[in-house]
């Protein structure tokens, strides 16, 4: 252990945070880093066995991501061994991207045990706490400090309470995941370029509703336009929480309004930015319809609403693709 009593790596308030993972990532990126961001994220899947929607970078975000350093840990040691564990990674400027048990970190939560991830930026030894950050609060992506103690009981219990083996000698490899760390650097050195063609490949397989990673073809999902249809689909289970998803696909709209910017000409696109700009609210609007679909008692009433503001949305939605394809290919 070394003299330092306080340790933070640096931060910054997200746009994009739906997932822990984009959280993190969104919080590190500095503007030298938003060539790459808009080069990609624009091919979004419905995954049916995660019964939730990504982007479909979401696969290999951190494989792929050039300013992010990274390697996966196994961990097999004790307490004591994770705490110190942590704080030199945390020393050598690694934050640490892991799976923790909310029941003991989460103050938000009322449930039981229950695995996300999470990740751990800072530590300070004289309270003898972490700093982490996940989506604790209703989806919102923030920081608790929480104790040394607690942290490794919840990196534990998300093992233990998964497999339902408190006496950790489960050698399932179905839950190893769950004891690794994942120890990520921000790589400042890096510099990238925007790519046209990818996003015209994106936008293209995302009109097509197909994959556009050619290496993780997967059956069980559902792409770009066609992602409408599933959420439409999964709208008649009125007991699944669905916010997170209306979340992401207004996220998804944001970036895109985002990217729009940074890339096309100025002046000869402003009416085009200009309408994407009402369609995005059109997606914060639907999002909060939903919200207020889960406690009204014309819940029903509402998520009729909400699909036939779905269909409409989709129909919209490839009109403005379509002129971003366009408006893409032709370049500067």
């Amino acid at each position: 252990m070394n003299n330092i009593t306080d340790s933070q790596l640096p931060m910054h308030k997200p746009e994009i945070y739906c997932y822990t993972i984009y959280g993190f990532l969104f919080s590190v990126a500095r503007e030298k880093d938003m060539p790459w961001i808009y080069s990609n994220f624009i091919q979004i899947m419905y995954h049916e066995d995660w019964q939730m929607p990504v982007f479909e970078d979401h696969l290999n975000i951190l494989q792929d991501c050039p300013f992010i350093q990274s390697y996966i840990l196994n961990f097999k040691g004790n307490d004591d061994d994770y705490i110190k564990t942590i704080i030199n990674a945390i020393d050598n400027d690694y934050y640490c991207y892991l799976f923790l048990d909310w029941y003991y970190i989460n103050d938000n939560y009322h449930g039981d045990h229950f695995a996300h991830s999470a990740i751990i930026t800072g530590y300070n030894t004289l309270d003898k706490s972490f700093s982490i950050y996940d989506n604790f609060d209703n989806g919102k992506f923030i920081k608790k400090v929480v104790s040394f103690e607690n942290t490794a009981k919840a990196f534990f219990s998300s093992k233990n309470s998964s497999t339902g083996n408190k006496n950790d000698n489960d050698q399932s490899d179905v839950f190893s995941y769950l004891r690794d760390i994942t120890f990520m650097k921000y790589n400042n050195c890096v510099y990238n370029k925007l790519d046209r063609k990818n996003i015209a490949f994106q936008i293209e397989n995302y009109l097509k509703s197909e994959h556009t990673i050619i290496n993780l073809i997967d059956n069980r999902s559902t792409y770009g336009l066609n992602v409408y249809k599933t959420l439409i689909e999964k709208l008649n289970d009125i007991d699944f929480d669905m916010l997170r998803d209306f979340h992401l696909i207004y996220e998804h709209k944001y970036l895109m309004y985002k990217r729009l910017k940074y890339v096309l000409e100025k002046g000869k696109y402003d009416d085009l930015i200009k309408s994407y700009s009402d369609f995005l609210h059109e997606f914060l609007v639907l999002r909060n319809l939903y919200i207020k679909s889960r406690i009204s008692k014309t819940g029903q009433i509402q998520i009729e609403k909400i699909k036939n503001k779905l269909l409409f949305l989709a129909q919209e939605d490839k009109k403005f693709m379509q002129q971003i394809l366009a408006a893409v290919k032709q370049g500067r």
